[in-house]
């Protein structure tokens, strides 16, 4: 079992499948923790890699800071397949203070993570509306009211 808790895709990925990493090293049934905030679209593609070698990936981007982290309090959003879960046992509820088992493969938790990432500025009101602007078409953009 190996967790990476990197900062972001590049590091994770030259960790992970850098020479002599533990995508090369790991035995067949080995679960790797893939906890860096990433693009949701790059978990799949290193679960399809990992799994090519008998290795699986849970998508565990996590929450809580660095206070969190040091009371073994983190969030953890986590996804992946059914067999990583069950290899991984009971050891995401050893690291963490919440674990959300959110889905059968990669990439839900780190989408989930960026939901929660962006949230706040969804919410608060003026960076809403700039946000919706934003993301609406300009012939159906309409004025935000009160």
């Amino acid at each position: 079992m190996v967790q990476l808790l990197v900062v972001n895709a590049a590091q994770t990925e030259a960790v992970l499948f850098g020479e002599s990493g533990p995508a090369s090293t790991l035995r067949p049934g080995s679960v790797v923790i893939a906890s860096a905030t990433v693009d949701p679209a790059l978990p799949p593609q290193w679960e399809a890699k990992l799994a090519e070698r008998g290795i699986h990936l849970i998508d565990g981007p996590v929450s809580g800071g660095a206070k969190k982290a040091a009371e073994g309090q983190m969030t953890v959003m986590a996804s992946g397949r059914p067999q990583a879960f069950e290899a991984a046992g009971d050891v995401l509820e050893a690291i963490a203070g919440k674990v959300y088992r959110l889905g059968d493969r990669a990439g839900v938790g780190s989408t989930v993570k960026m939901v929660n990432q962006h949230w706040p500025a969804c919410t608060s009101p003026p960076p809403a509306r700039r946000w919706r602007s934003a993301c609406v078409p300009v012939p159906t953009r309409r004025r935000c009211t009160r």
